[in-house]
C-alpha cells in the first residue's frame, strides 16, 4: 500500500511534534488564559470558572481575578471584578476576551442615554398632534436632562397650548 505525500507530511509533522521537549508546567503557566492557585481561591483573591458556560476561541478561563482598569470616557480607575466577570462571561455569554473600556457610572450613564434616545425617538417619530402631555412632559425630561435649552422651551410651548385649549 502507498503512502500519499500528504500523509507522509502529517506523519513527519506529528513525529516532530513529538520529538519537541515540552515543559508542560512552564507551558501552562505561559499559557494566554487565567487560572488561579489553590492558596488565592482560598484566600478569594480568586473565583472559580466554569469554562464550559464561556465563549471562547482559543483558551477558557478557569478563574476569576480581579482586574485594574482605566475608563476610556472619564479616566478614572476601576476594578473589573471577578464577581462581575463570572456574570459576564458565563451568564451574558460575552466572549472571554472582552473587557469593559467604561467604570461602571460611566456605563449606567451610557445606558440611561441610550434609553433616553429610545424613548424620544419613539415618542418624535410620531406626528406632533399624535404626542399625549405625558410624553411632551418625557420630552421636556430628557432634553431638561440633556440640557438643551432651545428643545425645553419649544415643547414646554406647544405642552402650554394645549393646557390652555
Amino acid at each position: 500500500m502507498a503512502i500519499s505525500e500528504m500523509e507522509k507530511v502529517d506523519k513527519i509533522q506529528y513525529n516532530h511534534y513529538k520529538d519537541l521537549k515540552i515543559d508542560t508546567y512552564n507551558s501552562f503557566i505561559d499559557s494566554n488564559f487565567d487560572w488561579a492557585c489553590d492558596i488565592c481561591l482560598e484566600d478569594k483573591k480568586a473565583i472559580k470558572a466554569n469554562p464550559s458556560l464561556q465563549n471562547y476561541s482559543w483558551n477558557p478561563n478557569y478563574a476569576y481575578y480581579d482586574s485594574h482598569l482605566k475608563c476610556r470616557n472619564c479616566n478614572s480607575d476601576f476594578i473589573f471584578s471577578k464577581e462581575e466577570k463570572k456574570y459576564w462571561f458565563e451568564s451574558l455569554k460575552f466572549w472571554i476576551d472582552s473587557v469593559p473600556v467604561h467604570c461602571i457610572i460611566c456605563r449606567k450613564k451610557i445606558r440611561q442615554l441610550k434609553l433616553e434616545n429610545t424613548m424620544l425617538s419613539d415618542i418624535l417619530k410620531k406626528d406632533e398632534t399624535d404626542i399625549s402631555s405625558d410624553e411632551l412632559n418625557k420630552i421636556i425630561e430628557i432634553y431638561t436632562n440633556w440640557e438643551k435649552e432651545e428643545r425645553v422651551k419649544y415643547y414646554q410651548a406647544i405642552l402650554k397650548k394645549r393646557i390652555a385649549h
